[in-house]
């Protein structure tokens, strides 16, 4: 680069600073980009996989909640059918029934 002119070290500048204020330009538009593009991934992330994965998952909860309901209810009359038997152990006679289906008594 020999002796420039003023004129010419001017319009070097000139192109110099254009050419800078292009690339800060194209380096904010792509950090905008790229700031959406990272919201829109977080929302993908902690929004829409997990819809998707509720919806995927829902009728398999369904039937567990289901199931364990029937097995808790089915429990309460299992523990209601002891308590009466606990009740009405008083008048009865479990060893004659067992003599009734053994074939009788003591032969």
């Amino acid at each position: 680069m020999g002796v420039m002119l003023p004129d010419q070290e001017a319009k070097e500048l000139l192109h110099l600073a254009k050419e800078n204020n292009r690339m800060l330009k194209d380096m904010r538009r792509d950090a905008f980009i790229g700031g959406v593009m990272h919201f829109v991934w977080l929302i993908v992330v902690f929004v829409v996989v997990p819809y998707f994965t509720w919806l995927w998952l829902q009728p398999y909860l369904e039937q567990m909640t289901a199931a364990y309901a029937q097995a808790q209810g089915q429990s309460d009359q299992l523990n209601q059918a002891v308590e009466s038997l606990k009740n009405a152990g008083s008048g009865f006679d479990l060893q004659g029934l067992i003599d009734r289906f053994t074939g009788g008594g003591s032969n």
